[in-house]
Parts: C-alpha cells; sequence; structure tokens
C-alpha cells in the first residue's frame, strides 16, 4: 500500500511492503517512520540523480578543456610558423637595408671624389686664369 510510489518489479519489494505496513500499524511514531523511510528513499533517489548530473556535467567539461587545448595548441603551431616567417623576413630585411647602406657609401665616396676632383680642377682652372692675366 505505502510503496505503491516506488518503482515496481524491485527485488524483495513486498518483503519491503510488508516491513514497512507492519511499522505504519505500530502507530503514529511508526507511520512517522514510515514517512521518514519514504522521503529518505527521495532524498537518495535525488542524491545519486544529482551525482549522474555532475558526472555527465564533468565530462562535458573535460571535453570542452580538450577542444580548448587542442586550439591552443593549433594556435601555437601557428604563432610559431607565423614568428619564423617575421624572423625570415626581417633577417632579408636587414639584407636588403644592409646593400642600401653599402651602395650609399659607394656612392658617397664617388660623390666625395668627384668633388675633390672639382675642387683640384677649380684650382687648376684659378691657376690658369692667374696665369692668363699676368703675362
Amino acid at each position: 500500500m505505502l510503496l505503491a510510489i516506488f518503482d515496481g518489479g524491485a527485488p524483495g519489494q513486498t518483503h519491503a511492503e510488508q516491513a514497512l505496513d507492519n511499522l505504519a500499524g505500530q502507530g503514529i511514531l511508526g507511520s512517522t517512520c514510515v514517512l521518514l523511510i519514504i522521503a529518505l528513499f527521495f532524498a537518495v533517489k535525488l542524491l545519486l540523480k544529482s551525482k549522474d548530473d555532475r558526472h555527465n556535467d564533468q565530462k562535458a567539461m573535460a571535453e570542452a578543456l580538450q577542444n580548448v587545448n587542442k586550439a591552443a595548441k593549433e594556435l601555437a603551431v601557428e604563432m610559431n610558423k607565423s614568428a619564423a616567417n617575421i624572423v625570415l623576413e626581417a633577417a632579408r630585411s636587414h639584407d636588403s637595408v644592409k646593400n642600401a647602406l653599402s651602395n650609399q657609401e659607394k656612392s658617397l665616396e664617388e660623390l666625395t671624389s668627384a668633388i675633390r676632383d672639382l675642387a683640384k680642377e677649380q684650382v687648376n682652372l684659378r691657376i690658369v686664369l692667374s696665369k692668363g692675366t699676368t703675362p
């Protein structure tokens, strides 16, 4: 009678029903005990369901963390590739700047030499002009 709310077909259910009927027949204290036993049964059932739910939550969280770790690993690989490409590009840029500076240095040396030659020629022209004006 009292265990009609329990799941049917459980082994030993008839013995449990008889025990609860006997306990309920003991008066108010027995009825209170039966109600407490039923409440305890449902509380344990809810706790077990809650435990299973938390276990499922932990599985879902573990899967999510694995996905995050996989994404972080892929990101790290891409960052390493990008860093390597940046280093190569910086080396190329450095070589280009070095070559440009070397070319500028050569051009500056040629310009300096040309200016010196022009200065010498100017001096020679002044000498020639000064000789030409005073015979």
